[in-house]
């Protein structure tokens, strides 16, 4: 096995631990948004959606709980923005784990292309597009990854 196998196969694994921690995470968000939801319009606690809804929101609020008062709008109704800060954590660090994997990616990726091109220099996967003598190429500059063709000397 070689080693831009090797760092294929590890970025495939870590692909997949990232896509299930952010799966995790979003419904974390979820959840947590839903008992936002709840708690706002009074919902009951005795329904038994209402009830798993705020055990498993219990569990995942631990770590932002009492950050910021509760305020009560009715009798029955609350408002607690310490449900809406996890929410926010939830989906900051969900994207940060994405841009990680992205920037990962990226990374093996052009190790990868740069091991191609020193190992095969004449086929090069990015080869350049020459333009034609005279042919339009968009307000005299030359287009994305297209090389001018030399002028002819007289």
């Amino acid at each position: 096995m070689s080693q831009g196998q090797t760092r294929s196969g590890i970025l495939q694994v870590a692909r997949v631990v990232i896509l299930v921690v952010y799966a995790i995470l979003m419904t974390y968000v979820v959840i947590l948004l839903i008992a936002f939801f709840l708690r706002l319009f009074g919902a009951s606690p005795t329904a038994p959606f209402v009830d798993w809804i705020y055990t498993a929101s219990a569990r995942m609020m631990q770590p932002f709980r009492g950050m910021f008062p509760t305020e009560q709008v009715t009798s029955k109704s609350v408002f607690d923005p310490s449900l809406l800060f996890a929410v926010l954590m939830y989906s900051l660090l969900a994207m940060l784990l994405h841009a990680v994997v992205d920037w990962l990616s990226d990374r093996v990726y052009g190790i990868e292309q740069r091991q191609a091109q020193a190992a095969y220099p004449q086929s090069s996967v990015a080869q350049p597009i020459v333009a034609q003598p005279g042919a339009p190429s968009g307000f005299g500059s030359p287009v994305y990854g297209e090389v001018q063709a030399p002028t002819p000397r007289r």
